[in-house]
């Protein structure tokens, strides 16, 4: 028995519906319509299947769109279709970036508490357990700080980020605070080796 529920969430668009690649002609060149980061591979049913199959514990798969659906999809009472403008403030509509999308995923109605992200091609290929997930009720994650520098435009968005969590937070704090979880033989040699970057 859980505790509480955990809900999956998968980000989905299909970039061949008429309708949406009319809407984002309007913002994005056409020849990144056809890229890989918006072209559906169909994959979107096996990463549902996987999450069904080795996560059955999770509660509810929502399925982000931008007010579409698989056209294989059946109602269920686990899976539920969730349109961009169901969550997202208006002024930020509509959107084509991930980055937004993912910024307001806690206001999908509904949704748990805690949840997992995973996109429509990453599929669970092994039988998961919740503490794989979240431990004491807090998410598992690395303790690793590396060099971050930007590969692309879009990257300048963790530059922001960082910006502001290094003005609330004090990293030699809270290396000094959790300094065991900085450390960690898990983490490898490298990662270990990376607290040059924090200080």
């Amino acid at each position: 028995m859980l505790d509480e529920d955990i809900d999956v969430v998968i980000p989905w668009v299909d970039n061949t519906d008429p309708i949406w690649r009319d809407k984002a002609k309007q913002y994005i060149d056409l020849t990144d319509l056809d890229g890989e980061r918006f072209r559906d591979y169909d994959t979107i049913k096996y990463a549902i299947r996987s999450v069904e199959y080795n996560m059955p514990w999770v509660h509810q798969i929502f399925l982000v769109t931008a007010g579409q659906k698989p056209s294989w999809f059946v109602e269920s009472p686990k899976i539920k279709i969730i349109n961009h403008d169901e969550f997202i403030p208006h002024e930020f509509l509509p959107t084509f970036s991930s980055i937004v999308i993912t910024m307001f995923m806690h206001l999908i109605p509904e949704i748990s508490e805690k949840f997992i992200v995973l996109n429509d091609d990453m599929f669970v290929v092994n039988s998961t357990k919740v503490s794989d997930y979240f431990r004491d009720g807090l998410p598992n994650d690395f303790y690793i700080e590396r060099p971050t520098y930007p590969l692309f435009l879009n990257d300048y968005y963790v530059f922001n980020s960082l910006y502001a969590i290094n003005q609330a937070f004090s990293k030699r704090d809270n290396l000094t605070k959790n300094l065991t979880k900085k450390f960690n033989f898990k983490y490898g040699l490298i990662n270990n080796g990376s607290v040059k970057n924090l200080v």
